[in-house]
């Protein structure tokens, strides 16, 4: 692994046009390979289906069980994902000639201090 986040790479090389995706459906905006359990790959897609139906999308791409996805091969018993890569809307801001500062978020936390959500939330949280 490397601490340098690819996608603040590509936006501090001037790789990306989100704005020309956006605006002429034609472009080139961040996006990240993920890899999932094949057991997933029905309930991902059935996600997939349901967040794309509300309006969200994200998800790219779709792979085959234990088939490369985009030519980049992918472990055993695995299935490949793209999905829209999170610094977009920044890679946009620095395309109009506006300055950011962007780090990758990364840290390792213990398990046994981290708390649920909803604890944190007060009952706000109500499942949907």
């Amino acid at each position: 692994g490397s601490s340098l986040d690819p996608l603040e790479i590509f936006i501090r090389s001037k790789m990306t046009d989100v704005i020309g995706a956006v605006k002429k459906h034609h472009g080139r905006i961040l996006a990240s390979f993920r890899e999932i359990p094949v057991v997933c790959l029905a309930e991902a897609k059935r996600l997939a289906e349901t967040i794309t139906n509300k309006g969200i999308g994200g998800i790219l791409l779709i792979g085959e069980p234990n088939k490369p996805l985009l030519e980049i091969p992918v472990g055993i018993d695995k299935v490949g994902v793209v999905v829209v890569g999170g610094l977009n809307p920044i890679a946009a801001i620095e395309e109009s000639d506006i300055q950011t500062v962007s780090k990758a978020m990364s840290t390792l936390y213990e398990y046994s201090k981290l708390k649920d959500f909803k604890e944190i939330l007060g009952g706000v949280y109500e499942k949907t």
